[in-house]
């Protein structure tokens, strides 16, 4: 088909060499450093809770999993609406959509930030036995 010329392919050449030898040293410095450890903190029992009664224990934790779980998915339904409302107002950007059809979208929008907020500011009283 078509030759590369020589000097475009000793640059290339070269910035691989150069490449390499960065991560050789890279490398090389990451095997001379010692392990690190670290002091993790050790893990206290739920407060409240007799340690010996491990269907109680288990309770707990499962509380505490949902919990996570609630908070997770809220995160997700925020980002969501966060990514619908930029995706809206590209639309009306292109000219797909007009202004007063983002009025709807973001009060319904506002209102389901709201019930979410408020309901992760309840789970942790709800689900989480104390």
């Amino acid at each position: 088909m078509y030759e590369e010329s020589p000097m475009k392919s000793s640059v290339s050449l070269g910035r691989r060499v150069r490449g390499a030898v960065r991560s050789g040293i890279g490398m090389a410095a990451a095997m001379l450093v010692g392990p690190a450890f670290a002091a993790l903190p050790k893990p206290t029992p739920i407060s409240g809770i007799d340690n010996n009664d491990w269907l109680k224990v288990f309770e707990a934790y499962a509380g505490q999993g949902a919990a996570l779980a609630g908070k997770i998915l809220a995160v997700g339904i925020m980002l969501y609406l966060g990514a619908h409302a930029i995706a809206d107002l590209n639309d009306v950007r292109k000219g797909d959509k007009e202004w007063h059809e983002i009025g709807f979208g973001t009060v319904v929008g506002a209102l389901i930030f709201l019930v979410v907020t408020y309901i992760l500011t309840q789970i942790d009283g709800v689900l989480v036995t104390k």
